[in-house]
């Protein structure tokens, strides 16, 4: 049986959602079908975390989409991989994949990991966004959202066609809360019983980390004994550190660097924060449900739509509340005790996910094959 060669490229080298995704899909794709590389746009974890897998990988490096100074060099890369189809992870990965792939006459996949285009880039940005992915979505042979609520996104903002939903998945063997971890707790200073509420995303724009901290400061003004834990990096760690000295509360906002392995935290912390202003569907998200953690998100559709699975599990508030945060946090301390509240994660396993990314895989060689 003849192996497939596919070559996943990605915008970073940073872990976050869309490369703990590659690093599943090169993990748990069927060895004796698939054989996986992966090209990266910037250097960072992933690397590593690729070269301790042994799966094949290059670095271009670009921080920009559409950079058509790195498209010969992507080029050059393929043509030395020979690759039978190119699956590309987020916009900047498929815009600088696209010439390259169309080029050698290769087929093109490409995931979207949430939408490039929202309100917080302004009219003129998101307009030339929308743009764009709407010619990126046309161009490939398939498109694919992680949720159907970001499918719904694209179809309203620009009548997105050629498209599938895989959602999102986790390993549940790895994110397994029956298995022991060291308590984060002592390092940070963090007493046992207290209650603890974890940020574990970067601290960027699209995860709002400054409503988390103001409710925090409300929170803890009120005489809430509430800790709190930031993890990771991001271009507003510095401000949001900062921040929480001037607000005087750095003896129960913690932070730490980020973590290759957030397992220990998810099992020291007692709820799940997640502030985002957009999402396609979380991974940080679908890790905290596996290990039995209560969420509290901001009311995206892609939330609500998780909310339906796991009512007990997840509270909604408006988005950048902070009043709204702060209760939305109160309802969910409240539920610590009552552990019959915890369900069965619906659906959010990511081998049979893998199952069905394979069969479209099949399902495009093999017509490639007849053209």
């Amino acid at each position: 049986m003849k192996r497939f060669k596919i070559i996943h490229t990605i915008r970073q080298g940073k872990i976050g959602g869309g490369e703990t995704h590659v690093l599943s899909l090169v993990k748990y794709l069927d060895p004796e079908k698939f054989d996986s590389a992966v090209l990266a746009f910037t250097d960072g974890e992933l690397i590593s975390t690729l070269n301790n897998l042994q799966v094949k990988n290059n670095i271009i490096h670009t921080t920009k989409p559409f950079d058509f100074r790195v498209w010969r060099q992507v080029l050059a890369y393929f043509k030395a991989q020979k690759p039978d189809l190119i699956h590309a992870h987020g916009t900047r990965a498929c815009s600088n994949s696209l010439w390259a792939a169309r080029k050698l006459g290769v087929p093109i996949i490409y995931t979207i990991h949430g939408w490039s285009f929202h309100e917080a880039n302004g009219k003129l940005v998101n307009a030339l966004r929308i743009y764009s992915e709407k010619y990126l979505t046309e161009k490939v042979d398939l498109n694919i959202n992680v949720s159907n609520s970001d499918k719904k996104i694209g179809e309203r903002a620009f009548k997105l066609t050629n498209a599938a939903v895989i959602e999102n998945g986790v390993d549940l063997n790895f994110f397994n809360p029956d298995l022991n971890f060291n308590s984060i707790r002592k390092q940070f200073g963090i007493p046992e019983r207290a209650v603890l509420i974890g940020h574990l995303a970067r601290m960027t724009v699209q995860k709002d980390p400054f409503t988390l901290l103001e409710a925090a400061k409300l929170l803890l003004d009120s005489g809430r004994s509430f800790y709190f834990i930031f993890v990771g990096g991001g271009d507003l760690k510095s401000e949001l550190v900062k921040r929480t000295y001037d607000f005087k509360i750095e003896k129960f906002v913690k932070f730490s660097d980020f973590a290759t392995d957030v397992r220990p935290f998810l099992q020291s912390i007692d709820i799940f924060c997640l502030p985002s202003l957009w999402e396609g569907l979380p991974i940080g998200m679908l890790e905290a449900l596996a290990m039995k953690k209560y969420v509290v998100a901001s009311d995206l559709d892609v939330h609500k739509d998780m909310q339906n699975r796991n009512m007990e599990m997840i509270d909604l508030f408006s988005v950048r509340s902070v009043p709204a945060l702060a209760d939305a946090l109160i309802l969910a301390s409240g539920k610590l005790q009552r552990k019959s509240d915890y369900g069965k994660m619906d659906n959010i396993d990511i081998l049979p996910k893998i199952k069905v990314l394979e069969k479209y895989y099949h399902d495009l060689l093999k017509a490639e094959a007849y053209d």
